[in-house]
């Protein structure tokens, strides 16, 4: 819903390229080559780096750490979802020496709550990129926590206090200030950290996805009440996504019941009411990620109809009722879909046992998950007895 990013330009310096054999053959004549390969390279170590950005987040006091990755190798995971673990990320990559070797590409996430907002921060690092590009980027996602389901509210009391949020005035613009606050005092905290970092700052935007007939169609199997799920934290990303969904959040948290707030977000956002909502720095945008048009121009949209259906959806008891004109879903839900086999930024990500790939020292019991919190260390460095098989899979 709320977005925000930053880039972050890195110490480097321009790599040399090899001499192919014409070159070889003429540099033996005396010919003056220019061997510059157009791309940069970090001139920073991966464990000051990650030094310079644990210092960071805990400067505003995001602690809560989800995994890092390097080159496609699990550092650290936690698998249960510990609180203020951010210190257990250095503690993994000292047990893994990675300041021992260079990186292609490093990843880190992380879990922050500030002032009601729930945000997810994917930080992307190339140890090589093409000349003038930056080598950092830290996307941010956040979502409003008051409007997610409450336990035991029935679809028409979700309903209706969706609606008595969007009639409040500015309703988001509060919580896109807290995530511009939060995202200028980060940067702040990386030029200050990270020495000779130049971090550049994209404006925070709201984006409410309108559902498609897929999407409307799954909500036949929403609960409600008793039997409404919370939403599912999974620690490795899922598969990798396209469109509105290629988003931090959509990769760790699977809350069935954001495109059923998104419709009746959308739908009031269409009516003289939801003045809350009626703002030009609110973009509706299509499950592939288009835009289709600002908040402030939604009444002109409300002949449009939801998926070619007239009443797609009512309230049925206390559940919803679809309309019979929207057919069955033809493909799988992209918010539910689970999968630990891929990382959604890159390709194939091995989460076995990162000290056994040969890539970063030899700690043969460094399995990357967080320990139990009874264990008190990372399962980067050595788990022995004591950590009582908290690590779900070191040996």
């Amino acid at each position: 819903m709320l977005h925000a990013s930053l880039t972050v330009d890195l110490p480097s310096e321009e790599t040399l390229r090899r001499k192919g054999p014409v070159e070889w053959v003429r540099s033996l004549f005396g010919a003056e080559l220019d061997l510059r390969s157009g791309k940069e390279a970090l001139t920073v170590g991966a464990m000051a780096l990650l030094e310079g950005l644990c210092q960071s987040f805990a400067t505003v006091s995001c602690k809560n750490a989800i995994s890092l990755l390097v080159d496609r190798k699990v550092i650290y995971l936690d698998t249960d979802d510990v609180k203020d673990d951010l210190p257990l990320i250095l503690e993994a990559a000292e047990a893994v020496r990675l300041a021992d070797r260079p990186f292609k590409e490093m990843h880190l996430a992380l879990d922050h709550s500030v002032n009601g907002l729930h945000v997810i921060i994917d930080v992307r690092i190339l140890g090589e990129v093409l000349k003038g590009d930056a080598e950092m980027s830290i996307t941010c996602s956040g979502r409003v926590e008051a409007l997610r389901i409450q336990e035991g509210e029935s679809a028409s009391d979700y309903a209706k206090r969706l609606r008595g949020f969007s009639q409040k005035k500015d309703a988001l613009e509060g919580y896109r200030l807290i995530m511009a606050r939060f995202m200028d005092t980060l940067g702040d905290a990386i030029r200050t950290r990270i020495p000779g970092a130049t971090v550049t700052a994209k404006e925070v935007g709201v984006k409410i996805i309108r559902p498609e007939a897929n999407e409307i169609g799954r909500f036949r199997k929403l609960n409600f009440k008793e039997d409404a799920p919370k939403p599912a934290y999974r620690p490795m990303p899922s598969g990798a996504r396209s469109g509105a969904y290629a988003d931090p959040f959509f990769y760790y948290y699977a809350d069935p019941y954001y495109m059923f707030m998104s419709y009746v977000l959308i739908d009031h956002m269409m009516t003289p009411a939801a003045l809350g909502l009626h703002s030009p720095a609110i973009t509706v945008i299509s499950p592939t990620g288009d835009a289709l048009f600002s908040a402030d121009q939604a009444m002109e949209h409300a002949d449009e109809g939801w998926a070619g259906a007239d009443g797609a959806v009512s309230f049925d008891g206390d559940g919803v009722a679809v309309s019979d004109e929207i057919a069955e879903p033809t493909s799988e839900d992209p918010i539910m879909e689970e999968s630990a086999a891929a990382d959604g930024w890159s390709d194939t990500v091995d989460a076995g046992d990162y000290g056994d790939s040969g890539d970063y020292g030899d700690s043969g019991s460094s399995c990357g998950s967080s320990c139990s919190s009874s264990c008190g260390s990372s399962c980067g460095s050595s788990c022995g007895s004591s950590c009582g098989g908290g690590c779900g899979g070191c040996s």
